[in-house]
């Protein structure tokens, strides 16, 4: 396997956190089935309208059941097409992310608390419906290394042009995020992919923490393992190519406002809570829009008295 990045990939990080990348993992299955020894992995597949790509994920998750995986569940964040239905013709047990202390919201963060409520495992992975799920790269730190708490996965983007190459991980993360966790916590300036949404963490570190609601509960969750247990606690490893692009500058913005909150809450800096204010251009003028960030996290799940299940 390669760490630190190897020569010419173009993934070249500090010394504290070299150690603890992989751009091409290659731990295999069997090595990672001997290395788990007596602990079990959760798979958590969250969803949101997914019903054309949530069959082919379960398909390449399912065979690893009974071997490096212990459960599949998908957790559903109000989807309004057939996701759940197809997601129950494959066998696989589906919850919805409503439970008490989390209201009526909905979203990622609130799918990722839901998911600690339901899955049983002592490493949770989480993966993303529409890509391949490389359940051995995601693992193997935690596997391997006693000091791993999260990995992170990365992935290269497809060029924003023909013949152009695409130098970071979206324009969110190179216009907002990146400058400000140089600012305010530089020691995850080396994270390739601070937002990204596939990860694996050990259950204790996740229970521990409040999580984050919606869009911002990825960040939230590498900056309070950061607080927690340090930078030798994380790890990163390269998945592969991406096949997919920024969302459209309207939905960007709103986005980056609950980001951005959770960012400054986690490096103790009081958000004002303000809305995103946004101007469209429409007949005669312009029309404003406005997107109210949401300053509560949801409770640890190891302080919470939840039924599971």
């Amino acid at each position: 396997m390669t760490l630190g990045g190897a020569i010419g990939d173009g993934f070249v990080t500090a010394d504290r956190l070299a150690a603890r990348t992989w751009a091409h993992p290659e731990w295999s299955v069997s090595d990672l089935i001997v290395a788990k020894g007596d602990r079990s992995v959760s798979v958590v597949v969250p969803t949101r309208d997914h019903a054309d790509v949530v069959a082919d994920a379960l398909d390449g998750i399912l065979p690893l059941v009974g071997t490096l995986v212990d459960e599949v569940v998908v957790v559903d964040a109000g989807s309004i097409d057939a996701t759940i239905d197809r997601a129950e013709s494959c066998g696989v047990r589906v919850e919805t992310c409503t439970a008490r202390d989390a209201g009526d919201r909905s979203g990622r963060g609130e799918a990722i608390w839901r998911s600690l409520e339901v899955t049983d495992g002592d490493i949770v992975v989480f993966v993303d419906p529409r890509l391949d799920a490389p359940l051995a790269a995601l693992t193997g730190p935690l596997l391997t290394d006693d000091r791993v708490s999260l990995v992170k996965g990365f992935r290269r983007r497809p060029a924003p042009r023909d013949g152009q190459a695409d130098n970071g991980d979206g324009r969110l993360t190179e216009l907002l995020i990146r400058p400000l966790l140089a600012s305010l916590r530089p020691q995850l300036t080396d994270i390739v992919s601070p937002l990204g949404r596939e990860f694996a963490a050990c259950r204790d570190l996740l229970a521990a923490l409040p999580i984050a609601p919606g869009p911002s509960a990825d960040i939230g969750i590498l900056l309070d393992a950061l607080r927690t247990r340090g930078i030798e606690s994380i790890a990163q490893v390269g998945l592969g190519e991406a096949q997919e692009h920024d969302p459209a500058l309207t939905e960007l913005g709103p986005i980056g406002r609950q980001i951005v909150a959770t960012l400054m809450d986690r490096s103790g800096v009081v958000d004002s809570g303000a809305p995103l204010t946004s101007y469209r251009a429409v007949e005669g003028g312009f029309e404003a829009h406005r997107a109210h960030p949401t300053l509560r996290d949801l409770p640890p799940m190891a302080t919470t008295n939840l039924t599971v299940r």
